[in-house]
């Protein structure tokens, strides 16, 4: 390390930028703090404590064993097990009325000096100096971070009323100074020698005062509470704080109880109250200043390291031992004294539970009054909770002058009393701030914005979230879908779903319409059913959305014809198997298998058509099996596709097929891949899918043709519903339960059934919950839902040929114990 050409005194002033530990001083009196750890168990009695008339707050670091007046700890390394009431402190902080550490601008601004005064003879070990140099300056570096024990700091403030400015933690370094003056050697102390401890020099806490008043003079450094001075003592030197040594009663470092490990303090200098900390070489010839645990490979190095921490954190919160105490005299880093937390990592013996600019470190944690406001056992803390900034856009479709709704009251902070108090928005556009929880924007043009949200807590600390907002260009609505049918039947249901384009979206209103037809407002979707006596009726479609002028689609004029019934009267169910084995009950008939084919692909879903003289049976890889009266419309493999993971070099599925339903009027089919993906046939009206909305959540089991054929359900494994085209959604399973295997529509439309794998079945829509074979399966798996013709009931079949009933659905049979072989995948009836 460079060092400037010896100045005057004995001082030398050295390049290398240092932080500094902070003192506090009760009344302008020294305020020791003792810092100490036993090295053995004793059975020394607690005596009363011996200190200098006028010295408040000393208070070793841990009392003997076996002294039963105090409180003593051993450390701990689970976080929140040791109590924040260290050796009979009695928390919380009180504001005294005192000043904090501070410059005239920023309140906890301070700059901190490493004064090693080591005369000649006396020397460190190597890399000792250059340690402490190198953590001042880590601390310096994460000036303003919430991420260490100088952040717990924050929370505390110039005063204590409302409004009053919280403690910045703003470190800065002086350049650190080497001092080799001599130290004294009368009207001093005597190095004590009770425990062969091997001092050679002892120096009192008023030749400190004239040491650090001279390296002042002499260098041209400032004093008071912007400045803090850690005089920093090489191997062999004792301290005290008063002329006696210890064996004559004195309270000094290292030695019997209550000997310290280190304090800080204040005097008047020259011109200004000085402020500094006393750190002596920590040892263990007593009881010991030594830490358990050596980050950075030196044991001394880091103990030293946790006293300037303990040290400096008291100074900046307390430096004149008058603000921030609790009612017996304790401070900040004493409450919590030789408590650590949960390590961050390292091996054993070398643990670490900070990292300051990078580099570890093994620091006792600060007492935190907002922590003990909550849980009294967990007051200590090794950083300081910060705020989580959050954007809700609650304008569904952001447009171009028409004001955007935000909120940010999402935005939370743990463990601080007043919580957020500020929310500041930036919107993107050049529009300055806005402050408020929840306020609106008016966008003048369209595009995509970045909007910016910063929330403030009330120890000063910040959070950020950013959201990109688009806005549309604002137009009228025009109809893009306005063909509804010009047919319907008595008592059946009748509907179609109206769509615009336009910014913002429309509301929809009908006009010269029955009563019993109705337009969903938002959704555009007209529906009703004409009731017995009605041969045609009549009704338009107005799209408004505040932007001139107003969409009007129709007058339309439909015709209703009476009901008839196509329906078959009995019942029956097919079930079906992997390898395309067929098995009927009740009425339905056999038209066929695959059962001795050779499939390339197994087989994976089942349909019938309208009149039930018929079926599909389609393959993973997108093969049509048609049988009895169900027309062929296509395949993948027809049209070249190869399956799923093929890499043959023509094109090849992206995923399985899971299923397949029939068009309304079966001239056509739907066939669902496993993302989501669908493929129509034949008269079949593709209206999305999946990957057409940037995926689904969760493999693909199911697609449900609507009523009308203008739309379709999605069902994924994981429960999720997803509705295309004119579809409603009504509704999905809870998250997290089993996979749902199948679903199935109600025969009118207006709702579905969901089944899981474990037998779970819910109803959505008009669908009624009849009942479900969940907790009786063992290990067997449900696999298929399917209705009867009036929607009255249901059976849920299972992949060992298992049939359940429910409602009014028969019990026609199953293959149960039959020996299948292949599990049964799917099934279908009436």
């Amino acid at each position: 390390m460079t060092r400037r050409p010896a100045s005057p005194a004995g001082v030398y002033i050295r390049g290398l930028a240092a932080l500094a530990l902070l003192l506090s001083l009760f009344g302008g009196v020294l305020a020791a703090v003792a810092d100490a750890s036993p090295a053995a168990a004793t059975t020394v009695p607690c005596a009363a404590r011996s200190v200098p008339a006028g010295i408040l707050g000393v208070v070793p670091a841990r009392a003997p064993s076996g002294c039963t007046t105090t409180t003593a700890h051993a450390h701990v390394a689970a976080a929140g097990s040791a109590q924040p009431n260290y050796q009979g402190g009695n928390p919380p902080l009180l504001y005294g009325g005192g000043p904090v550490v501070g410059t005239p601008s920023t309140t906890g601004e301070n700059t901190v000096h490493a004064l090693f005064w080591a005369p000649a003879g006396y020397t460190y070990p190597v890399g000792y100096e250059a340690g402490i140099d190198t953590y001042l300056d880590d601390v310096a570096a994460s000036s303003g971070s919430t991420s260490n024990v100088y952040a717990v700091d924050s929370q505390y403030t110039d005063g204590q009323s409302t409004g009053n400015p919280h403690i910045h933690y703003d470190v800065h370094v002086g350049a650190p100074v080497d001092a080799t003056d001599p130290y004294p050697t009368t009207g001093g102390c005597t190095p004590d020698s009770t425990y062969a401890e091997g001092y050679t020099a002892c120096v009192t806490d008023a030749q400190m005062h004239t040491e650090i008043n001279s390296v002042l003079t002499t260098a041209g450094l400032s004093g008071g509470t912007g400045d803090v001075y850690l005089v920093i003592f090489p191997p062999g030197v004792e301290t005290c704080a008063e002329s006696q040594d210890a064996a004559a009663g004195g309270t000094c470092s290292d030695t019997n109880y209550p000997g310290f490990c280190a304090y800080h303090s204040a005097f008047q200098g020259s011109s200004a109250v000085d402020l500094y900390a006393n750190i002596p070489f920590p040892t263990a010839y007593y009881y010991g200043c030594l830490t358990d645990q050596s980050p950075n490979g030196s044991v001394t190095l880091d103990s030293a390291l946790s006293m300037i921490s303990h040290e400096h954190n008291e100074t900046i919160t307390d430096p004149l031992g008058n603000a921030w105490i609790d009612s017996v005299g304790n401070e900040e880093a004493d409450e919590c004294a030789w408590s650590f937390g949960t390590p961050l990592g390292g091996a054993p013996g070398a643990e670490y539970n900070q990292v300051i600019n990078g580099d570890d470190y093994y620091l006792q944690q600060e007492f935190s009054n907002e922590d003990y406001a909550r849980n009294a056992a967990a007051g200590c803390a090794l950083t300081q909770d910060t705020p989580t900034a959050s954007i809700a856009v609650t304008t569904p479709r952001p447009v171009s002058g028409i004001p955007t709704a935000f909120n940010g009251a999402a935005s939370a902070v743990a463990n601080v009393p007043n919580g957020i108090t500020t929310w500041s928005w930036n919107f993107g556009d050049a529009s300055g701030t806005v402050t408020g929880v929840s306020p609106s924007h008016t966008y003048v043009g369209s595009g995509t914005y970045t909007v910016t949200l910063t929330v403030t807590d009330s120890d000063g600390f910040t959070g950020v979230a950013t959201h990109s907002v688009t806005v549309a260009a604002a137009r009228a609505p025009s109809f893009t879908a306005a063909s509804p049918p010009a047919k319907a039947t008595v008592g059946k249901d009748y509907r179609y779903a109206f769509t615009t384009v336009g910014a913002p979206s429309a509301s929809y209103a009908l006009s010269g319409a029955p009563g019993w037809l109705t337009v969903g407002a938002t959704t555009g979707v007209v529906t009703g059913t004409p009731p017995a006596g009605t041969t045609s009726f009549a009704y338009s479609v107005t799209a408004t959305n505040g932007i001139a002028p107003a969409a009007v689609a129709g007058p339309f004029t439909v015709a209703v014809a009476t009901a008839t019934s196509s329906q078959p009267t009995a019942h029956g169910y097919w079930l079906v198997g992997s390898d395309g084995g067929i098995f009927s009950f009740g009425s339905a008939g056999f038209y066929g298998s695959t059962g001795n084919v050779v499939l390339q692909r197994a087989v994976v879903g089942i349909t019938p058509t309208a009149d039930r003289k018929g079926y599909w049976l389609v393959a993973s890889d997108g093969g049509i099996f048609a049988f009895g009266d169900a027309g062929y419309y296509g395949s993948l493999p027809g049209l070249g596709f190869a399956p799923a993971g093929s890499h043959g070099g023509g094109p090849a599925l992206a995923a399985p097929i899971v299923g397949m339903v029939p068009s309304a009027d079966d001239g056509g089919y739907f066939m669902v891949a496993a993302d989501g993906g669908v493929f129509a046939f034949g008269d079949a009206r593709f209206a999305g899918s999946c990957p057409g909305i940037g995926g689904c959540s969760g493999r693909a089991v199911s697609v449900l043709p609507d009523a009308t054929g203008n739309g379709y359900w999605m069902v994924t494994a994981s429960g999720n519903v997803y509705a295309f085209g004119d579809a409603p959604y009504f509704g999905a399973p809870p998250a997290g339960g089993s996979p749902v295997t199948s679903a199935v529509r109600t025969p009118d439309g207006r709702g579905y059934w969901v089944l899981t794998a474990a037998g779970d079945v819910y109803g959505f829509g008009d669908a009624a919950d009849l009942g479900q074979p969940a907790g009786t399966l063992g290990s067997d798996t449900a696999t298929a839902v399917f209705a009867t013709a009036d929607g009255a009931g249901y059976w849920v079949a299972t992949a060992a040929g298992a049939v359940d009933n429910y409602g009014d659905a028969p019990a026609d049979g199953s293959m149960a114990g039959a020996g299948l072989n292949a599990p049964i995948i799917a099934a279908t009836g009436w």
